[in-house]
């Protein structure tokens, strides 16, 4: 799948069906990605197995491999120390952990460890600078990259073209009629850049039944993320309002407030906090609001965070408690035990 075009990874594999013709003995592993597998493009007599997620122990395998890599020349408590730091990193923090499925993501998560000397405290730094490696890994891929990727993310979790059981998954060509807008309505261009990234950027997958998903959730949330905070408020409000309170956009907008945070500065953060704060008009959407509020507060708190916003979230903090007390309110256990925990994220009011 390293090979450019189709032809050349037709011509790849006649190269290794003649290798294993001529040494029947031994004994052959294949890797490639998905999409790049199919049609003319396949091997002769080679059983086919999807590759599984990483254990803890193939991860910690993987770190200490790393970093001896890393410190070849007499440098064994060097080493030592910075498999220390990255297991630790990754092995005990769940967000991390979950992102290190395969060999790919972990090498990303291990190159932004390296580059930065440590991850990014706030998540949506370290999805940003996991998606820049996985962009920078290849050539010619840009700004504009990321704006149509961001574009195909939001397509999808808003349910456009949907068809995977998980809701995680678009039919290809809903998503290329999509992606079009960016190409001046030009549906081959859209098609061919929808396949470079498949095969070449490991950030899309092709999956059976002519569907595409992103190779995580984690990248399709923080893209579409990307993709709200790069509109105008009012675009961005029409796109979130209905969905605010719906559990599957829950980490687009914790993560579109630290994308805000990082990019656009604490006054962006407050005004969507503020918009979050207004959205409940009952007393459950209330407390339903004020707990999103908080867990977004909590998550850009390193950042800074405009002290008027925060008061306002502890006054709501504070009626939300009462709430929660009162067995009267139409909440149920599920959603108190939600509530709660947020609550309990930003500290007591």
């Amino acid at each position: 799948d390293e090979l450019p075009g189709e032809d050349r990874r037709v011509r790849a594999c006649k190269l290794v069906d003649d290798f294993a013709v001529a040494y029947p003995k031994n004994r052959l592993v294949v890797a490639c990605r998905t999409r790049a597998f199919g049609g003319r493009v396949t091997l002769a007599g080679f059983e086919r197995v999807p590759v599984g997620d990483l254990t803890d122990g193939e991860i910690a395998d993987f770190i200490e491999r790393w970093c001896a890599t890393l410190y070849q020349e007499g440098g064994a408590p060097a080493a030592a120390t910075e498999r220390k730091a990255l297991s630790k990193a990754v092995l005990e923090h769940e967000r991390v952990r979950c992102l290190a499925t395969n060999p790919l993501l972990l090498t990303v998560i291990a190159i932004v460890h390296w580059n930065h000397k440590r991850l990014p405290e706030q998540r949506a730094e370290l999805y940003d600078e996991a998606v820049r490696v996985l962009l920078d890994l290849r050539p010619q891929q840009d700004s504009r990259t990321r704006n149509l990727l961001a574009t195909v993310a939001l397509t999808m979790h808003e349910g456009k073209g949907r068809t995977g059981e998980d809701g995680l998954e678009a039919d290809r060509a809903d998503v290329i009629d999509h992606l079009a807008r960016g190409f001046g309505g030009d549906g081959d261009a859209a098609e061919r850049f929808l396949e470079d990234q498949e095969i070449n950027s490991g950030l899309l997958v092709s999956r059976t039944g002519g569907r595409c998903r992103f190779i995580h959730q984690t990248f399709q949330e923080y893209l579409a993320a990307s993709g709200l905070a790069g509109m105008r408020d009012g675009e961005m409000w029409e796109h979130l309002r209905k969905r605010l309170f719906d559990a599957r956009w829950t980490e687009v907008v914790l993560l579109l407030a630290g994308h805000q945070a990082s990019r656009a500065g604490p006054g962006r953060v407050a005004d969507l906090l503020e918009a979050i704060l207004t959205a409940g008009h009952d007393p459950a959407s209330r407390a339903r609001a004020a707990a999103l509020a908080a867990r977004c507060a909590r998550d850009v708190e390193a950042n800074g965070l405009d002290e008027a916003v925060a008061k306002r979230i502890r006054d709501e903090l504070a009626a939300a408690v009462a709430l929660l007390e009162d067995p009267r309110q139409p909440l149920d256990l599920r959603a108190r035990i939600g509530e709660a925990a947020a609550l309990g994220q930003f500290g007591d009011p």
